[in-house]
C-alpha cells in the first residue's frame, strides 16, 4: 500500500512539473493547467461525438452555415485565433450555448428562437468563445484530475472513500459544464470584447439578459440550460453595462438578417422525434407506440427514451440503431456489454408481430460495504424493418418482482403506429413576419388569428408586451 501512494504522490507532483507554468492566452499569467493544448482538443474531438450522437445537429444546413460563418467572423480577434474552431446549432429545445475544450462551439434551436439580432448572436458566440480562449474548461479539468488523485489515495487508506470516485467522473463532464462567477464576467468581458472587435454592437447583450430573466421569472425554461449554467444576477448585468462604450450603438445589429434566418425554424419539442401523450409514447418517424407506466417519469432524446419511477427504484430505457444483425446476435451483443452478469432465461419471442429475442440476467456488484450488490435486467431486443430497438428494464431484486408487471405492460405494448393523427403531427415553427401598418402586438396577433395559448411564446421569442407599439416596415416572430 505505501508502494502505491508513492507512485500516486510521484504521478501527482509530476504532474505538476509537467504543466504548472503553462500560460493562460488571455491573462498572459502562469497558472497550474494539466491539460495540454493537444489533450485539450482530442478530448473536445470526444465530446463533439457524444453531443451529436445524444442531441443531433439541426437539419437545416443553411442555418448551420450561418451560425459557423458568425463565429468564424469573430475568431481572428480572440486570443487563440489559430485553434481550430466548430460551431453547431444542435436540435434541441432546451435554452443553451456552450463551449467543449479545444474550440467546439453549440448552441441550441431553442435558444436562437430567443435571439433578435446578429450583434445577439454574436455576443452569445463571443461568450462561449471567451471560455474557451481563457481556457476554463480545461482548469475545471485539472480540479477534476487533482481530485481523481486525491481520491485515488485516499481509496488506498479508506474503504470508506471509495464509495465517491465513481462520481469524480460525472464532476468532470464539460456538456453542461458550470463555470464559476469569476469565470463568468471574464467570459462576458471577452465575448463583448470580441463582437465589438468584429464590428458588432456589444450592447445588445443587455437586452438578450433581460428577456432570459423574465422567463426565469415565469419558471418558462428547461433545465440544464443557459440559465443554469450561466447564472444571470442584476450584478452580473451592471457589470456588462460597465464594458459598453458609447459608440458601440454606431456598430452593426443586422435585425433584419437574423431574423430572416430564423423563418421556418422549429419551435420547442419537435414530434417527429417521439412525444408523450395520454399515457402512451408515439413515434411518427419509425411508426411506433408503446404504453408509459401510470406516473412514471418520462426523457426522451434522439439517442433514447428513459422511463423512470418517481423513487427512482426502476427504470426502463429504450434505444434503436439501425442493423443487419440478427435480432439474437444483436441482444447478445448488447448484454455482452456487462461485466459480472448471470443469465438466467433466454430465447426468441414475438412482439405484436415482430420478431424479438430476450435475456434475463442479474448483474453483480461490490457494494460499499465490500458485499455483493445485484441488479436484475430484463433485455429484449425488436426488430422492425431496418432497426432493431431494445429495451432494458432494470431494478433491485426485490423492486423487479414489484414492477415486473409494470415492465411487462409497457415491453409488449410496442406496437405498429398507423393513425394518421399520430403520425402527421407537426412541430410548432418561427414564421417572421413583416408588419405593414403601424399596430401593437396584441393588435397583431388578433389580426393574424393566433391562437392565445402562443401569446406568451411569441412575447418572449420577441423581447415585447402586448402593448408594444410596431412600425411599418419591421419584422416580428410568430409562433403556430
Amino acid at each position: 500500500m505505501k508502494k502505491r501512494i508513492m507512485i500516486l504522490s510521484v504521478l501527482l507532483f509530476s504532474l505538476f512539473f509537467l504543466y504548472k507554468c503553462a500560460v493562460n492566452p488571455v491573462t498572459g499569467k502562469k497558472e497550474l493547467m494539466f491539460i495540454p493544448e493537444s489533450t485539450e482538443i482530442n478530448i473536445g474531438k470526444k465530446v463533439d461525438l457524444g453531443v451529436k450522437s445524444q442531441y443531433g445537429i439541426y437539419n437545416d444546413k443553411q442555418l448551420n452555415q450561418y451560425v459557423s460563418s458568425i463565429g468564424q467572423s469573430i475568431v481572428p480577434f480572440t486570443h487563440r485565433p489559430k485553434l481550430q474552431y466548430h460551431f453547431a446549432v444542435l436540435d434541441s429545445s432546451v435554452v443553451n450555448a456552450f463551449a467543449a475544450p479545444g474550440g467546439y462551439i453549440y448552441i441550441t434551436r431553442g435558444l436562437l428562437a430567443l435571439l433578435n439580432s446578429e450583434a445577439e448572436l454574436a455576443t452569445v458566440l463571443g461568450h462561449e468563445l471567451g471560455h474557451v480562449n481563457a481556457r476554463h474548461s480545461a482548469k475545471a479539468m485539472t480540479r477534476s484530475i487533482l481530485l481523481n488523485l486525491g481520491l485515488v489515495i485516499g481509496s488506498a487508506l479508506s474503504k470508506e472513500i471509495r464509495k465517491f470516485a465513481p462520481f469524480v467522473s460525472i464532476a468532470s463532464q464539460v456538456l453542461f459544464l458550470k463555470y464559476s462567477r469569476d469565470n463568468e464576467y471574464q467570459a462576458d468581458s471577452l465575448g463583448v470584447r470580441y463582437a465589438r472587435r468584429a464590428g458588432y454592437n456589444s450592447g445588445v447583450m443587455i437586452n438578450f439578459f433581460k428577456s432570459l430573466r423574465k422567463l426565469e421569472a415565469t419558471g418558462g425554461h428547461t433545465l440544464p440550460n443557459f440559465l443554469s449554467t450561466h447564472p444571470l444576477t442584476v450584478k452580473r448585468i451592471d457589470r456588462v453595462k460597465t464594458l459598453l462604450k458609447p459608440d458601440d450603438s454606431k456598430l452593426a445589429i443586422k435585425q433584419k438578417n437574423y431574423l430572416y434566418k430564423l423563418d421556418n425554424l422549429v419551435y420547442g419539442s419537435d414530434p417527429r422525434q417521439g412525444y408523450a401523450q395520454g399515457g402512451v409514447f408515439y413515434h411518427p418517424v419509425f411508426r411506433f407506440k408503446f404504453n408509459i407506466p401510470t406516473g412514471w417519469k418520462i426523457a426522451n432524446t434522439p439517442k433514447q427514451v428513459t422511463l423512470s419511477t418517481k423513487k427512482g427504484d426502476a427504470v426502463i430505457l429504450l434505444t434503436g440503431e439501425y442493423t443487419d444483425n440478427r435480432v439474437k446476435d444483436y441482444a447478445e451483443k448488447l448484454y455482452s456489454r456487462f461485466e459480472n452478469s448471470v443469465v438466467s432465461y433466454k430465447g426468441y419471442t414475438n412482439v405484436n408481430g415482430f420478431n424479438a429475442y430476450y435475456m434475463n440476467f442479474i448483474i453483480y456488484n461490490q457494494n460499499n460495504s465490500g458485499q455483493t450488490d445485484a441488479t436484475k435486467v430484463y433485455l429484449i431486443s425488436i426488430r422492425k424493418g431496418n432497426y432493431i430497438f431494445s429495451f432494458f428494464a432494470a431494478a433491485k431484486p426485490f423492486n423487479f418482482s414489484i414492477y415486473k408487471k409494470q415492465f411487462a405492460n409497457t415491453i409488449f405494448s410496442f406496437s405498429q403506429l398507423n393513425n394518421p393523427y399520430y403520425i402527421n403531427r407537426k412541430p410548432l415553427r418561427i414564421h417572421v413576419v413583416r408588419i405593414t401598418r403601424p399596430q401593437n402586438m396584441k393588435e397583431l396577433l388578433l389580426s393574424r388569428r393566433i391562437s392565445q395559448k402562443y401569446w406568451k411564446k411569441i412575447l418572449y421569442a420577441n423581447n415585447k408586451t402586448l402593448q408594444t407599439n410596431l412600425k411599418t416596415g419591421q419584422l416580428v416572430k410568430l409562433i403556430y
